[in-house]
Parts: C-alpha cells; sequence; structure tokens
C-alpha cells in the first residue's frame, strides 16, 4: 500500500501543471502499469490466454479484434508481458492526451483519474474496455471538433477493442442535445425507476446481439464491493453540479461533456441492480468527469477556487486510499481469491 501512495504523492508534489505534468503522468504511471506482475484481477487470465493454457481457445475465440492483434504480436515478441507494456502505455498516453487537451486543472485531472476506482485501478483490470473508454475520448473529442468521420473511425476502434463500446453511439446524439435544466432533472429522476424496463426488453429480445450480452451480464449478476459507494458519488457530483452551476452558462466544450457526464450517471441509475452492467456501460461517460470537474471549478468558483480544489484533492485522496485499503481487507477477510493491488510486483523482480 505504501508503494502506491509513494506514487500519488509524486503525481501530487509535482511543480508545474502545465505540459510537462502530462508527459510525467505517462512516463511514470504508464510504466508502472506496464511492468507490473500479477497484479488487477484479470491479469492471470490474460496471460493463460496469451500462453495458451487452461481454456485457451474459448477464450480467445470471445476476444474483440484489437485484442487479438495484440496478442498476436505478443506472441510475436515471445514476452508475454509486451501485451500489458502496449495496452498501458496505450491507455495512460491517450488518458494524458485527453487531460493535458481538456482540462483546465492538469494536476487536479489526474488525481480524479488516479483516485475514482472506476478509473485507473480498473485499467489494470479490465484491460480492454479501458483501451476502449480511452478510444472513446478521441472519438468524444473529435465529434466536439466537428470531424465526423474521424469520430467514426475511432468509434469502430473502440468497438473493436471492447463489444460493449457500442453504447458510445450515445455520444454522437449528446451533440444534439440541447434541453432545458428542467428536463435534464426529470430524466434524471426517472432513471432510478427505469430497469424493470430495460429488464422486459431484454427478456422480450434476447436474441439481439446487443440485449443478447446484456442479458448475460443480468443471469451471471453478482455484488461488487464498493459499487454502492460509487453509485452514491457519482450522483452526489450530479446533484451538486446540477444545483451549482447553470448550464446554459456553460461554454460549448464543458456543455457538451456535462451532457456526456449525465448520460454515464444516467446508465448508472438506470442498471445499478446489475453492478458489472452498470459500471461497464456507464464508465464511458462517467470518465470525462477527469476534465469536466476542474473546468467547471475554474468557471463557478473563481474566488474561492483554491478552496475548493482543495476539498477535491482531500476527497481524491480518501478514495484512492479507502480503495486500496478495501483491496486488502476484502481477501483478508476471504471475499476474494486475491489481493489486486497490493503488495505491488513486477516483471522486474521474478
Amino acid at each position: 500500500m505504501v508503494f502506491w501512495i509513494i506514487l500519488l504523492a509524486l503525481l501530487l508534489i509535482y511543480p508545474t501543471d502545465k505540459k510537462g505534468i502530462c508527459i510525467y503522468f505517462f512516463v511514470i504511471v504508464g510504466t508502472i502499469s506496464a511492468i507490473r506482475y500479477n497484479i488487477g484481477y484479470d491479469y492471470a487470465n490474460y496471460v493463460d490466454v496469451i500462453e495458451g493454457n487452461y481454456m485457451y481457445d474459448i477464450t480467445y475465440d470471445r476476444l474483440e479484434v484489437i485484442p487479438k492483434i495484440l496478442i498476436w504480436l505478443t506472441k510475436m515478441t515471445g514476452h508475454t508481458q509486451s501485451f500489458f507494456v502496449m495496452t498501458s502505455y496505450a491507455i495512460i498516453g491517450i488518458m494524458a492526451y485527453y487531460i493535458y487537451k481538456n482540462s483546465g486543472n492538469k494536476k487536479l485531472s489526474i488525481m480524479l483519474f488516479m483516485s475514482v476506482p472506476l478509473f485507473f485501478w480498473s485499467s489494470l483490470s479490465i484491460v480492454r474496455q479501458l483501451l476502449a473508454v480511452c478510444i472513446g475520448l478521441l472519438m468524444m473529442m473529435s465529434i466536439y471538433e466537428g470531424k465526423i468521420k474521424k469520430a467514426l473511425i475511432f468509434y469502430v476502434l473502440a468497438v473493436l477493442s471492447h463489444n460493449s463500446a457500442y453504447v458510445l453511439i450515445l455520444a454522437f446524439l449528446a451533440k444534439k442535445i440541447d434541453v432545458s435544466s428542467k428536463i435534464y432533472l426529470v430524466i434524471y429522476i426517472a432513471s432510478f425507476t427505469l430497469f424493470s424496463v430495460f429488464y422486459g426488453l431484454i427478456l422480450k429480445y434476447g436474441e439481439i446481439f446487443i440485449f443478447e450480452r446484456a442479458l448475460l451480464y443480468v443471469e451471471m449478476n453478482e455484488e461488487l464491493k464498493g459499487n454502492t459507494s460509487l453509485w452514491i458519488l457519482f450522483n452526489l457530483i450530479y446533484i451538486a453540479m446540477y444545483f451549482v452551476i447553470k448550464i446554459k452558462s456553460l461554454g460549448p466544450q464543458s456543455k457538451y461533456y456535462y451532457t456526456l457526464f449525465y448520460i454515464g450517471v444516467i446508465l448508472f441509475n438506470v442498471f445499478s441492480p446489475v453492478a458489472v452492467l452498470a459500471g461497464r456501460l456507464s464508465l464511458y461517460f462517467l470518465v470525462v468527469i477527469i476534465t469536466l470537474l476542474p473546468n467547471v471549478i475554474i468557471v463557478r468558483f473563481k474566488q474561492t477556487r483554491r478552496l475548493v480544489n482543495m476539498l477535491v484533492y482531500i476527497v481524491g485522496i480518501v478514495l484512492y486510499v479507502y480503495t486500496l485499503h478495501l483491496a486488502t481487507s476484502s481477501y483478508e477477510k476471504g471475499i476474494t481469491v486475491k489481493d489486486p493491488y497490493c503488495p505491488y510486483k513486477t516483471v522486474l523482480t521474478l
């Protein structure tokens, strides 16, 4: 646990908030992720697929095109770790670029990415989806800039990384949404009751590919430790933003990302009875909070910006440490088969 706390401390004490912090973030966090050994719940599963161990054919066949290409390249290198090197630098590199291009407070954005469990910690486990999420961010940037053909290319690449990325089609629609704050609120309140509607649809149309995958998650539903805490966190953030900011007063970029985050919260609420599905679908949109929140603070808290930033830092540090504690305590209590983050090991120590 001490190692991970030191990693966060190094990022926070970096002396500048300009381009340098994003490069530092990419090099340090990207390398730490790239050389990890048996860190994250799915690490061993990827190793089994790459090395052709237990259930190799079944697992490999269900992978998307881009992961298969990465596994093929990994086999070409003769080093199993190559898969984690490529995916780690790709995920952290795209994230660093996204933060550099969109955040008014890059250090705070990095803190949010590192501390919220669905983001950095998930990148150590659900590797394929986090790659799709990051490609989705490039797609969203292209949509905002009006580069639709480029956005469509990124959309296809995201889907070829993880099939849950089909939900990113909503990012195209988000650019067209222009409704009053009251309608936002009505839909938000309704989102807490819509799971039964969705459940009825997947039961009726379960043979359709998208509904078929959703039905699989529903049938294998499992309780995720900390999921309720995340659900509360994102809803509190949305409620706070709704009452603090005026949607119409946001600049066009922040307004677009606000809508994306709103979609993420709605998806989380609708599918909250199925923890895995809720996290998988909402993650593509919730991740934009890492740049949206710092930019909103700059606009809405001109006089108290430093104080608000400090409060966000404190909450972020608490989340970061709590995540490590939860992982370790769950393992010690026998709730999980392994501690996914502690102690940290690298391939260099084998």
